[in-house]
């Protein structure tokens, strides 16, 4: 069973700075341990209807779901609690000494096996997240931080996706432009699919930057991929270049997964044996969500009333729903029946419009899933959704994640009217 939040009261202390997808603060608690608090608020929702950021839902999921015993890793950081405050959503975490841009700024990491060290830590948190079905497609020096003993420890979610085996292994499904300059792979920036092979990349800048000392200068995704590509071929011919240059190829089909890379001569010859592949993500899932793991609970279907609540809405409705917003994966159809089974008093249709947030690969403008569901002849309205997201967020213990089902959606009868308002 999963371990309960402490969903504490923190005081701040200063301001850490500010990202893409929230603000850093410092803070402490009750006891005066320090922490570093990420705060979601309005700033960062969707504006047109005042919903959560998906990169805040990706975040707060993908954090609470590795704070499972089967899934805890020293390179993946360790979520200390969330809180909601005014409807603002924050998480609490551990404080860092410095992140990897700045270990290589200050020479912090020096030596040759230091170097080594950290780039078999760094990919073997990588070969960890893709083992158990999670792509970062953010790794960059921000987003890696260093902790006491100088090891690395990956950060951010905000652009985590939870994948299929079959989806982590092919480029089948994945397109778009995600990532940050210089350390974006040239398949993302092609928004071409993609796979699991875009973090290698990312992940092969930054320990480029790692070997030769100093940090790459460029802000431009065309200019960076060029400049990458000269260092890659002005490299010796020895084990550490090896392995760049296998991160760093081109194709991301020819590309080292960090599994193989784990793998290659330059840790062999250095006493660094890959680590066994984990299979912790069901556990895991099961960790968070009891009730529904639970087969002796018998949860109640959707449509089946439970004590104390009122009855809820029907599987055809909720299919009714699903067709109308022309889902398109059976993932989502599974997440959207989750929600509404673990929050019986959320509309159906909400939960259809949030796990097509979470799981469908193209985004449907709010106004036009409105209009969607409406059509469908289904209440639908911005305030009622943005207010149905948290409790179903809070309902699902903080983790909208849900185990993976293969396939499509069966197709409805109801409107496969789309307009795609962009890639995730």
């Amino acid at each position: 069973m999963a371990t309960p939040l402490g969903l504490s009261s923190y005081h701040r202390a200063q301001s850490l700075g500010d990202g893409a997808f929230g603000a850093v603060v410092a803070v402490y608690d009750d006891d005066g341990s320090q922490f570093a608090l990420k705060s979601f608020d309005e700033a960062e929702s969707d504006a047109e209807d005042e919903s959560m950021d998906l990169g805040l839902i990706r975040e707060v999921s993908a954090l609470r779901l590795l704070m499972a015993p089967s899934l805890a890793h020293r390179g993946v950081m360790p979520l200390r609690d969330i809180t909601v405050v005014g409807g603002v959503v924050s998480l609490v975490m551990p404080m860092y000494p410095m992140n990897i841009g700045k270990a290589i700024e200050t020479k912090a990491v020096g030596s040759r096996p230091e170097k080594i060290r950290v780039a078999f830590e760094l990919l073997s948190a990588l070969a960890f997240l893709h083992d158990n079905g999670v792509i970062h497609r953010d790794i960059k020096p921000d987003n890696i931080m260093m902790d006491d003993g100088l090891s690395p420890v990956l950060i951010d979610f905000s652009l985590a996706k939870q994948l299929s085996p079959s989806e982590l292994l092919t480029a089948a499904t994945h397109s778009g432009n995600v990532g940050t300059a210089c350390y974006i792979s040239p398949e993302c920036y092609a928004s071409e699919p993609y796979a699991a092979e875009c973090d290698s990349y990312s992940a092969g800048v930054v320990l480029l930057e790692l070997f030769r000392g100093e940090r790459l200068s460029c802000e431009r995704d065309k200019a960076a991929l060029a400049l990458v590509q000269r260092l890659v071929s002005e490299l010796p011919s020895n084990p550490f270049p090896d392995l760049l240059r296998g991160l760093l190829e081109p194709a991301g089909a020819a590309r080292l997964t960090c599994r193989a890379a784990l793998s290659e001569p330059l840790f062999a010859k250095n006493d660094l044996r890959p680590p066994p592949v984990s299979a912790g993500v069901a556990a895991a899932l099961a960790w968070v969500h009891p009730a529904a793991a639970d087969e002796n609970a018998a949860p109640a279907p959707v449509g089946k009333k439970r004590a104390g609540a009122a009855k809820g809405p029907s599987e055809q409705q909720l299919s009714k729903c699903c067709g109308a917003l022309g889902v398109e994966r059976a993932q989502t159809v599974a997440a959207a029946r989750a929600y509404a089974a673990a929050s019986p008093s959320t509309p159906v249709q909400y939960c259809a419009l949030l796990a097509c947030k979470v799981y469908e690969e193209e985004l449907m403008e709010f106004e036009d899933s409105e209009e969607a569901i409406e059509g469908a002849g289904i209440e639908c309205e911005a305030g009622a959704y943005a207010e149905a997201e948290l409790e179903v967020l809070r309902a699902m213990n903080f983790c909208l994640f849900v185990p993976v089902v293969e396939g499509g959606a069966e197709a409805d009868e109801g409107s496969k009217r789309k307009k795609k308002k962009g890639k995730k």
